[in-house]
């Protein structure tokens, strides 16, 4: 309708307008999205505008800048849904573009006391499914999880079920950790497409790592290749870092870096180092399979580079991953040094998936 009445040169409601703009984005059709926003921010300029303009940002991966562009957001000019779905998407931006879990989780825990209902639960559901990725917070989560999942529904369901998942599998309690992918699995295939929750991928992710860690390499394979058929490998969010590494896991090592090299360039261009530099581990233990000890040892430095020294789950995936380049390259003694330091916060944060990798390393080392 709203294009009809464009194309004959009819006016549009701004209301009606920003309708269709939603629904082109959820379809994927950003011309379309681009051009309602664009007409949006010239006869009609407001707070849903340029929400949408955000969302569009972060469809190309620039999550800095769309979280830059939501806080200058007066959120009174919006309805509660819609402030609470601001409030989520700063968090978003603060957790994969700043390379800041913990100002995202501060971000959602800091707001949800000033919202009701399902706009308060959509927060803590989605402080779940962040924090559940940091060893340090993913008993919280988990308790937190459990709780929300006593009256939560639809969307809020699925991101704690994927926050319950992931807790699982950061702790090492896997058969909770499949019961809840499991349920999630089912929930979603009922559900409609949805701006205000984060996407399959992130089960998918814990689907595939969970089956891995318990060797049913097999099955991990089937989730990823019915993964990949439907979303393909364009992705730049969870699937191709648990999908690429579950090659390496299966010796495909040069699969694995063809499929994460263009993701790589593209969100370091965008600025999307959460996702990077999980891309670049696993990378640079392909290289390693491969023999390309110039590539380890480039990816390496970048990892490196990054580490801030707390314990969660990616930092210390990444340790682990530079560890390896170290012992490839005969440095046996830092190597030892670092993972026996590593193993170490590991288990001070109650995280025994990566403290067993981290030994494992270690026992290679000699």
């Amino acid at each position: 309708i709203v294009r009809l009445r464009l194309d004959v040169g009819g006016s549009v409601e701004p209301e009606l307008m920003v309708e269709a703009a939603t629904l082109a984005l959820l379809d994927g059709d950003t011309v379309t999205t681009t051009e309602l926003v664009s007409r949006l921010e010239d006869e009609a300029p407001s707070a849903r505008a340029t929400q949408l303009r955000a969302e569009l940002l972060f469809l190309v991966g620039r999550f800095v800048e769309a979280g830059e562009l939501l806080q200058s957001i007066d959120r009174s000019d919006l309805d509660a849904g819609s402030a609470a779905f601001v409030v989520r998407r700063i968090a978003t931006a603060k957790f994969y573009g700043e390379w800041d879990p913990d100002g995202a989780l501060l971000q959602l825990s800091d707001h949800w006391d000033l919202f009701d209902g399902v706009d308060r639960a959509t927060l803590q559901g989605y402080w779940v499914m962040l924090a559940a990725v940091d060893a340090r917070q993913a008993r919280r989560a988990q308790a937190l999880g459990e709780e929300l999942l006593e009256t939560a529904t639809d969307f809020v369901r699925l991101e704690v079920l994927c926050g319950l998942g992931m807790a699982g599998f950061v702790l090492g309690e896997l058969t909770r950790a499949l019961d809840a992918i499991t349920e999630f699995r089912e929930l979603v295939a009922r559900l409609p497409p949805s701006l205000t929750w984060a996407g399959p991928d992130y089960a998918q992710f814990v689907h595939i790592h969970v089956l891995t860690e318990l060797g049913d390499l097999a099955g991990a394979r089937r989730v990823l290749d019915a993964a990949v058929a439907v979303s393909g490998r364009s992705s730049m969010g969870f699937l191709p870092i648990s999908g690429a590494r579950c090659l390496v896991r299966a010796g495909e090592h040069a699969s694995a870096i063809e499929w994460l090299d263009p993701l790589i360039e593209l969100a370091e261009l965008v600025g999307l180092i959460t996702n990077a530099r999980p891309m670049q581990a696993t990378t640079a233990r392909a290289a390693l399979g491969l023999g390309d000890m110039e590539r380890a040892t480039r990816e390496a430095a970048v990892l490196d580079a990054t580490l801030t020294g707390t314990g969660t789950f990616i930092e210390l995936d990444l340790v682990e991953a530079v560890t390896r380049v170290q012992i490839a390259a005969g440095d046996l003694a830092g190597a030892r040094e670092r993972l026996i330091r590593a193993a170490a916060i590991a288990q001070e944060s109650d995280n025994p998936i990566m403290e067993a990798s981290l030994l494992g390393a270690l026992v290679e080392a000699g």
